[in-house]
């Protein structure tokens, strides 16, 4: 069953009841929680205030809302569409976090996450798990990958990587068609102009 709540206002439906919904938080300071937990890889793609999720059935559709928290089975997929501005992402091996000009959309326990560039100077910080963890960038596709989770980060100017969690973590920093500099010292590297560093 979906479960739809509006203010403390909780209403159930049986499934195929529909396949689609639309919510506008419109004026005021709107908080959307979503729960997915139907055992089935939902697609969701996050826009600053809004997000579209899709499943075998349905598709939500939410708009105007300046905070927006999402729960996933662990087989998900997400998509962070970056706003025009000059944005920070976080991803961590539970839950990926946007915050940009007072809108803020967290997610957990998804299990592939993809940040997309737009306009503006934007940077990813990626942390990694308790495991052994894989982080490689290149000029214009950085990736972190754990044992539940992996991340993809497409186009941004900057991208660190920390590793501060444990595990035996590997890190494969690749120069772009440019002349490179690059920085090599325990504990961090710097490779620029692609930006990656381990902090152990």
């Amino acid at each position: 069953n979906a479960t739809i709540s509006v203010n403390g206002n909780a209403q159930s439906f049986a499934p195929g009841t529909f396949t689609a919904i639309d919510f506008s938080g419109d004026a005021g300071s709107d908080t959307a929680f979503i729960f997915v937990n139907n055992g089935q890889a939902e697609q969701a793609v996050h826009n600053p205030g809004g997000l579209v999720l899709s499943g075998a059935n349905y598709a939500l559709t939410l708009f105007d809302a300046q905070t927006i928290v999402m729960f996933g089975n662990g087989t998900d997929i997400q998509t962070f569409r970056n706003s025009e501005e000059n944005d920070v992402l976080y991803g961590f091996s539970d839950y990926a976090l946007s915050s940009t000009a007072g809108l803020v959309t967290a997610s957990f326990n998804y299990g592939q996450t993809r940040f997309e560039k737009s306009l503006g100077f934007d940077a990813a910080i990626l942390v990694d798990s308790a495991g052994d963890d894989v982080f490689t960038a290149a000029q214009s596709l950085s990736t972190l990958v754990g044992a539940n989770f992996a991340y993809d980060v497409v186009g941004f100017d900057q991208v660190y990587a920390f590793a501060n969690n444990g595990g035996n973590d590997t890190a494969n920093l690749n120069g772009s068609s440019l002349p490179d500099f690059g920085v090599f010292y325990m504990g961090f590297n710097l490779l620029d102009p692609v930006v990656g560093g381990l902090s152990e």
